[in-house]
This record gives structure tokens, C-alpha cells and sequence, in this order.
């Protein structure tokens, strides 16, 4: 490994020399937490500096950087180290894990219990929680290597190995390096893809190329082993296909909508039943499982091209500065650090880098933070699988 490739994503906040939790977690599980009230950084004073605020502009990279050592001065330089996670765009980690960081975990919940921002725990720890509440890690897909293929064939089936190199994922899931896949044209373009979990076999449309997997063919790959394959392994809320949602997505919507009384679900609910396919596909759509493994071949292709998959549903501008007003914050004195959640999740989510099409690329929320790069946002995510 290159000494500018380092991998930064599993920071550790251990006494390795000791073999004893250093005191960064011990202070994380302290009895005293409870009193602990967080102090927000003095700068900026107000709004931001070297940027221009308002609907669409790009907030200064810079200004978290520069806050960072007030929320990181009590943890270890290992853990100082996770501050770089921003460049390990790609698969998603849990608890199942071989290389799992327990230690940052605890850590992770100890700052969660003290009041810290989801962004101050991912800066200090290198974790996330998913849809579902489950902690995640990050790592690079960058480093995945294509292995060349035979011509001339119609179709091509091997395991995962026969296909990539992918080191830090098989580590950490040995079990996935030893799944089937197969490259079939008739299975559809090189867009399309699937996982059987009951053979435990991978199918991804599109030609056989010689030197090996196309780059859309790479992400169709991640999608469904770094994705739904690791989903399956953790527990996670799963993926799924709008055939098998149909049947029972009539009676899914409506229990779900007596529970939450989202008027989207209500809206799927009256038109289930003139259009139940195009209700499946947008349900299918909406899956969190689905979200996120579309969330790992964009910030693959992010990383890779600096263009997503698929474009991410923002925000109306107009509406988050009027919830903003509502909340008595003016366009020239936002901070984002300074915003409540809600508040934050509403304004990250507006358009940004646009495509010559007018199309947005990217959202104003920090590309380094993974759960600001889903395509949906996670207010309309629902798992109707169960």
C-alpha cells in the first residue's frame, strides 16, 4: 500500500502498546456524561466566510476543518486520524465485520449520549448510523482491481474472486469473495443487476469485455455485493424488486400509513390500486436497502469520475429558507454547525453543482458524510419488505 493511500477509516482509539481502552473511550462512558454540555466553537462569529450563503451556493469545506480541533482536542491522534474519512468513498461496514473497531463504537455511542452532532461523531469516530439505527464504517472502493476475461463468450460465471480484487472488502466479509457471479448480456444492459441470496450468486447485464468489467458494470457490482450482500451479512433493513413488493404492498402501505400517517404513503395507498406497478417501482424505490446500496455506487463513481449514478432528489431552496425563517435564522447568519438536526437535513439537501442539463449533481451537505449523499432522502425512505 502507498503511503498516500493509507487507509484512515478504522481510526484506533487503543493503547496498542498497553492492550488497554485508552482514556478517550473511558471518558466517552463516564457516569459523568450527563453533564457534559458541548461548547460550540467561536468561529465563525456568524455566517460563513470565504463563501457567499444563499440558495444553491456551496458552503466552505474549510470552516469544518478549522472546527475540528475544539471537537477533537480529548481524543487520541488515531482517532484524530478518522478526520480524513472524507477520502474513503465507497463500502459500508457493521459490527459483522473481521476488522471491526469496537473500541469506536463505544466511543461513537458515548458521543451520541453527550448531545454531539451526527458530523462531530463521524469526524471524531469515522461512524454512521444507517436508516434503521445500526452504526456503520466506511472504506474505499477505490483500491477494487478488474481482472481480465475471457472473449468470444456469450456469458461468463466464476466467484467474485475470478472477477476483482478487493482486499479490504473480502478481509472484513471472506464470505463474499466466495459468491458465484455471472456477466450475461440477456440479463439486460450493463446498468442492470442482481443478487440471489439463497445461491448466493451475482448476475450483471451488459458485454463481456477482455480486459475486464466496465466501469458501470463495477458499480452495478458494488451495488449488490457491497450493498445488499453485506445488508444480508449485518442484519440490515434489505433490498428487493417491485415483483415480489406487489402482492403484499396494498395492506404494507396501509398498516404503514395508520403508523405514521405520511400523506406519501397515503397518496401510494388511493393510487395502488389503478397503477399497483408503478406504485411497486416507487416503493422499490423508497426501500432503504435499495438507497443504500445506490448511495455506494454513486460515491464509488463519485470518487472515481466525480459523477453519480443517479441524481439526488434535493430540496425545494425556497421552502428550507422559509422553514428557516420559521426558525427565526436569516440566509445571512446561517451556520450549518449551528442548525438543529431537522434544520440541517433540509438545508445540506439543497441543489448545488448542477449538470448542463440544469440536473443536480451534488447537494450543499459535505460529500465526506455518507448518509448526505443518498439519492432519497431518508425522510422518504420506507422498508416495505416486512
Amino acid at each position: 500500500m502507498a503511503d498516500d493511500d493509507l487507509d484512515l477509516s478504522n481510526p484506533q482509539p487503543i493503547d496498542t502498546q498497553q492492550g488497554r481502552i485508552n482514556s478517550a473511550v473511558l471518558k466517552a462512558l463516564k457516569p459523568d456524561w450527563l453533564d457534559y454540555k458541548y461548547q460550540p466553537p467561536a468561529y465563525p462569529p456568524q455566517g460563513l466566510p470565504n463563501a457567499k450563503v444563499g440558495p444553491g451556493d456551496l458552503t466552505d469545506a474549510n470552516l469544518v476543518l478549522k472546527a475540528l480541533p475544539d471537537v477533537l482536542s480529548w481524543l487520541t491522534p488515531g482517532a484524530k486520524a478518522a478526520t480524513t474519512a472524507g477520502k474513503t468513498l465507497g463500502t459500508f461496514l457493521g459490527p459483522m465485520a473481521k476488522n471491526w473497531n469496537m473500541p469506536n463504537q463505544l466511543l461513537a455511542k458515548g458521543m451520541e449520549l453527550k448531545g454531539h452532532s451526527p458530523e462531530q461523531i463521524f469526524d471524531a469516530t469515522g461512524l454512521f448510523k444507517g436508516h434503521e439505527g445500526d452504526w456503520r464504517s466506511e472504506i474505499s472502493d477505490i483500491g477494487m482491481k478488474v481482472k481480465p476475461l475471457p472473449g468470444n463468450r456469450k456469458s461468463v460465471m466464476g466467484n467474485i474472486q475470478s472477477f476483482i480484487e478487493h482486499p479490504k472488502l473480502f478481509e472484513n466479509y471472506p464470505d463474499l469473495a466466495n459468491m458465484k457471479m455471472a456477466i450475461n448480456p440477456s440479463y439486460g444492459s450493463e446498468l442492470h443487476g442482481n443478487i440471489d441470496p439463497d445461491i448466493k450468486k451475482i448476475t450483471v447485464g451488459g458485454k463481456i469485455s477482455e480486459k475486464g468489467l466496465t466501469p458501470a458494470q463495477r458499480g452495478v457490482l458494488l451495488h449488490e455485493l457491497s450493498g445488499h450482500g453485506v445488508q444480508n451479512i449485518e442484519g440490515w433493513q434489505p433490498g428487493g424488486n417491485p415483483e415480489e413488493l406487489a402482492p403484499q404492498l396494498g395492506q404494507r402501505l396501509a398498516d404503514a400509513y395508520q403508523k405514521t400517517k405520511d400523506p406519501d404513503l397515503y397518496r401510494n395507498l388511493l393510487a395502488f390500486g389503478k397503477k399497483p406497478k408503478d406504485v411497486s417501482k416507487e416503493a422499490y424505490w423508497r426501500l432503504p436497502g435499495e438507497a443504500e446500496a445506490r448511495n455506494i455506487q454513486d460515491r464509488y463513481r463519485y470518487d472515481l469520475v466525480g459523477l453519480p449514478f443517479h441524481w439526488p432528489q434535493t430540496e425545494d431552496p425556497e421552502s428550507v429558507s422559509a422553514a428557516l425563517k420559521n426558525a427565526g435564522v436569516t440566509w445571512s447568519h446561517v451556520n450549518p454547525d449551528r442548525l438543529p438536526n431537522d434544520l440541517r437535513i433540509l438545508y445540506d439537501r439543497q441543489p448545488a453543482r448542477r449538470s448542463d442539463q440544469g440536473t443536480p449533481l451534488t447537494m450543499m451537505g459535505n460529500r465526506r458524510y455518507p448518509w448526505k449523499t443518498e439519492d432519497i432522502p431518508r425522510r422518504l425512505q420506507f422498508d416495505y419488505t416486512k
